[in-house]
């Protein structure tokens, strides 16, 4: 069992993402204990995607907004 947590954050865009993550995990019944992982998880994929769409590091003909809420979406097991 994980004990680490996300303490609320001086970082008004992280501590947004860290509530609305935890609503949905909540929706989801995820146990607490997953929390932080899912949490790092999801805000390293925002991150992640951000740098390669800003550095030009990939092209996709699509919407961006809609790749993002698409790979938010999937769980890879």
């Amino acid at each position: 069992i994980c004990s680490s947590y996300l303490p609320d954050s001086k970082d008004a865009s992280f501590e947004i993402f860290r509530k609305s993550a935890e609503y949905y995990l909540d929706s989801i019944h995820q146990a607490r204990e997953l929390y932080y992982v899912d949490t790092l998880v999801m805000w390293s994929l925002v991150h992640g995607i951000a740098l390669l769409i800003s550095k030009k590091s990939i092209v996709y003909d699509g919407d961006y907004m809609e790749l993002v809420d698409k790979m938010l979406n999937e769980k890879i097991v």
